[in-house]
């Protein structure tokens, strides 16, 4: 299994860039070789999913990572400055995990060929090896899906079980 902590820095690069934001120093330390190849899968398997309008799959891929990665990502990225930075950059501070997925579902059913062009472009970066544009493009659909996804009301609820 490749070690994917150096791909996975690139693309938080990128995340960051597309905010402004200097590239982050301590979220990686959030991650072993493990988890940070897990992540880089789950994202490079997204991206080829949304960018195929395989929507279905490309929650059960989120719904799988959610369950396989280990709480203690979560735990430290949350008390990570760098990483509340950015969620604060992206507006995303008042949501939770379901909750942010529920928008980029809401965003997929209304604007479903944006969010496949947006995620063709990633993907095409992701497949390629550039995980810095691939971040940022990733950074686009986030502004994007969260600030122009539907506004229902939404329960708070952080779990994203079946």
């Amino acid at each position: 299994m490749k070690d994917s902590t150096d791909d996975l820095q690139q693309f938080y690069n990128g995340l960051f860039a597309q905010v402004n934001l200097p590239a982050p120093t301590t979220i990686l330390s959030c991650y072993n070789s493990t988890t940070a190849t897990l992540t880089m899968n789950s994202i490079g398997a997204l991206l080829q999913q949304v960018s195929s309008k395989n929507f279905p799959g490309a929650f059960k891929t989120m719904k799988t990572y959610y369950h396989q990665a280990p709480s203690s990502i979560n735990d430290c990225l949350k008390n990570n400055e760098e990483f509340i930075q950015l969620v604060h950059q992206y507006d995303s501070e008042n949501f939770t995990c379901l909750q942010l997925l529920a928008r980029v579902g809401q965003f997929s059913l209304v604007h479903s060929s944006q969010l496949v062009n947006l995620a063709s472009i990633a993907n095409d970066n992701f497949t390629k090896g550039d995980y810095f544009d691939a971040g940022k493009e990733i950074g686009v659909i986030a502004q994007t899906a969260i600030g122009e996804g539907a506004t229902l009301a939404l329960k708070e609820d952080s779990s994203i079980d079946d």
